[in-house]
């Protein structure tokens, strides 16, 4: 038999195993079908989830321990509206992870037990509320009071030498801004006095004309 066809046995084997354990039938890999069929079934494990709520923290904590299938299972979990473990393993496969419904629900479980999820429902899983850590009180106060600390002599020296330099830098533009207009208002009464001498010119021509 060639390694191709071996994969491909293996494959078939599992598929055929979990179909078989999902309908529940807990069959021993080499086991006859019937003989699992006639063996009377174990009790099925329940998970359970007693916490309606779990702190910041310890979320991260079970998170931070995860590997990344459980992990993406708790991301596929939703917050406010619960899933079926069919509609939670649909969301698992659309993000690209191809697993059986089996173990999802494996996942579920292990997720229900450690407190992350809970089962609102029978067969509708949603996640736990995480109460989010306040904001620290102290740290605050600490801070707004290190606002309102007077300054010292050297930092108001600083700050007026800023304003003052800045000042300077007005005066210093606003001067230029006046020797500007300065300038303007002696070019046009130059042109406006040689405009008055060349009319009084003008003036006496047409006169000596009509003499």
């Amino acid at each position: 038999m060639t390694d191709d066809a071996k994969q491909n046995r293996r494959i078939y084997a599992k598929g055929y195993y979990d179909g078989l354990r999902f309908a529940g039938i807990n069959i021993i890999e080499g086991e006859n079908y019937m003989t699992a069929k006639a063996r009377k079934p174990e009790p099925r494990q329940t998970a359970v989830n007693t916490l309606t709520s779990i702190k910041e923290d310890d979320l991260k904590a079970q998170l931070n321990v995860m590997t990344s299938l459980p992990r993406l299972v708790y991301d596929c979990v939703p917050i406010a509206s619960p899933w079926t473990s069919v509609e939670i393993t649909n969301e698992v496969v659309r993000k690209g992870e191809n697993q059986s419904l089996s173990v999802i629900e494996r996942c579920i479980a292990a997720l229900i037990n450690t407190g992350v999820v809970k089962e609102l429902t029978k067969g509708k899983y949603i996640r736990t509320k995480v109460i989010h850590k306040k904001p620290d009180t102290d740290s605050n106060v600490i801070s707004m009071t290190a606002k309102t600390e007077p300054q010292s002599s050297l930092d108001i020296l600083v700050e007026l030498s800023g304003k003052a330099f800045r000042l300077a830098q007005e005066v210093k533009s606003l001067a230029e801004s006046i020797e500007t207009a300065a300038l303007n208002i002696a070019e046009q009464t130059q042109s406006s006095e040689a405009q008055a001498e060349k009319l009084r010119q003008l003036q006496k021509l047409l006169k000596s004309l009509g003499e």
